[in-house]
């Protein structure tokens, strides 16, 4: 096997991990995945069938068929735990998918799987929908759409586990192509995750992910299924004008209620769905910065060594921890300021108009914070959650020394809030006084900044708040 590293590598790439060469990498169309959190990336059932590895040759029917042998059996019940439904519970319950780095959770990689309450959950949906005459197998593709706690990436996982054995296939024959070393695990050769070696990691081809399903959710109907003009004509007739209101803005059981009480609505969304096809993500130009944070990442390590004005002891202080932190968003900042990555959190390099989503600046901290505080023997942690919400980061050493961090973009409406409730709340369910707010300014408009500062001057002792300035800078030549 390829060397092993000690904890996370700097990108958290199996590519940078084991040294596996770039090129080669590539040229496998396979995902590099994180071996940190999940990337924001989901197997789009649709582009099965356009997938051009040997070991996903007919596996959209493969999908099909499974579902379709669900529809049968809960046709066959003739009440809830029958024989027929059991049998059907038994084949929609599947535990966390192997290991493949894809959704959306960012302290992990490991899917959720489907539990027994969700199971029944969905075949009671199910039981009315066959009820209704509906018996398409691709009704499971759009339960995100309307059923409550369904979302894209259960739909993914789901699909990873009917493909499992494909998975495996795949991943053994890159890995083989790559000359990676496998192990025996469980009557299998497998290439254990880095960060767990009780599972597999699981290889996953570029061309079958998207970074919206086209059956994501119904605020994007209207481009997924509405373009049929006869659809958009019978909404109309059954709900009145307001369809485009309710299916945008109505909670999943309101929208469930309307398809199961019309189902000749669902059996159109179906036709329509049956003609559409997703989109794979370009992973070339990486339109919305989904992964060239890790390339950054790496540059800024690399070239921007971190020079602390302090002596890192073998017991450090809660006062040096967060000294430390203080000094790594400092250096971060002037990384962005004066070095010209400020470009990178736009995704048009021209206008520089549109900001990245506030994630690829948080993505590309936690990257570059990651092997500082590694070489410090500082623990990270990616958006923790001590049961009163998400925090973006907490540094620490040991359980008593903590800082937390949050990142956010000046266009996020809720910067004043996050300086009076929501850091405040998050120190005290950490148990912890130290935190600092990134604020990365990306737009002219100060709105929510002087809202910000307004309440700085009002509460003096709040958090920390470092801002960094990418606006747009004049070249050196025109300045």
């Amino acid at each position: 096997m390829g060397k092993r590293i000690q904890g996370i590598s700097l990108s958290g790439h199996l590519k940078a991990a084991y040294h596996v060469d770039r090129k080669a990498f590539s040229s496998t169309g396979s995902f590099d995945p994180n071996l940190v959190k999940d990337s924001p990336f989901f197997i789009d059932p649709t582009l099965l069938d356009g997938c051009k590895e040997p070991e996903f040759l007919n596996s959209r029917q493969a999908v099909h068929t499974h579902f379709d042998k669900i529809l049968n059996l809960i046709a066959l019940s003739e009440k809830v735990g029958d024989r027929a439904w059991r049998e059907a519970k038994k084949m929609l319950i599947f535990p966390e998918v192997a290991s493949m780095g894809l959704g959306y959770s960012k302290s992990s990689t490991r899917g959720r799987g489907l539990g027994e309450k969700i199971a029944d959950t969905l075949l009671e949906t199910i039981s009315l929908l066959v009820d209704s005459g509906i018996r398409d197998p691709n009704v499971f593709e759009l339960l995100g759409l309307f059923e409550p706690g369904v979302g894209t990436d259960l739909i993914s996982d789901m699909i990873g586990n009917i493909l499992l054995p494909n998975f495996e296939k795949y991943s053994h024959r890159v890995f083989n192509t790559l000359k990676v070393q496998l192990v025996p695990h469980k009557g299998k050769l497998i290439f254990p995750h880095p960060m767990d070696e009780r599972i597999p990691l699981l290889l996953v081809p570029r061309d079958i992910l998207s970074d919206l399903p086209i059956a994501h959710d119904f605020s994007d109907i209207e481009r997924v299924v509405f373009e049929n003009e006869e659809l958009r004509r019978r909404f109309n007739e059954i709900l009145g004008k307001r369809w485009k209101e309710l299916f945008n803005n109505a909670p999943k059981r309101e929208i469930k209620k309307v398809l199961i009480e019309h189902p000749g609505i669902l059996k159109e969304l179906l036709e329509t769905y049956h003609s559409k096809s997703g989109t794979k993500y370009d992973f070339t130009s990486d339109p919305k910065g989904l992964i060239n944070w890790q390339i950054a990442a790496e540059d800024i390590i690399s070239r921007f060594p971190l020079q602390l004005s302090f002596k890192i002891l073998p017991h450090l202080t809660r006062k040096n921890v967060y000294k430390l932190v203080c000094e790594l968003a400092e250096h971060f900042k002037q990384i962005i300021e004066s070095n010209g990555l400020w470009r990178n959190f736009y995704a048009d390099r021209g206008t520089f108009a549109n900001p990245l989503h506030e994630s690829y600046g948080q993505n590309l901290f936690f990257s570059t914070a990651y092997l500082y505080c590694q070489q410090k023997n500082i623990d990270i942690s990616p958006e923790t959650d001590a049961g009163t919400g998400p925090i973006d980061f907490k540094f620490s050493r040991g359980t008593r020394e903590k800082v937390l961090v949050e990142l956010k973009l000046s266009t996020n409406a809720r910067l004043a809030h996050a300086y009076t409730k929501q850091v405040p709340i998050y120190q005290k369910s950490n148990r912890t006084t130290d935190s600092i707010i990134v604020v990365v300014i990306v737009s002219q408009k100060e709105s929510y900044l002087e809202k910000l500062e307004e309440e700085m001057k009002r509460s003096p002792n709040g958090p920390k708040v470092i801002f960094i300035d990418a606006l747009q800078k004049k070249s050196a030549s025109t300045a």
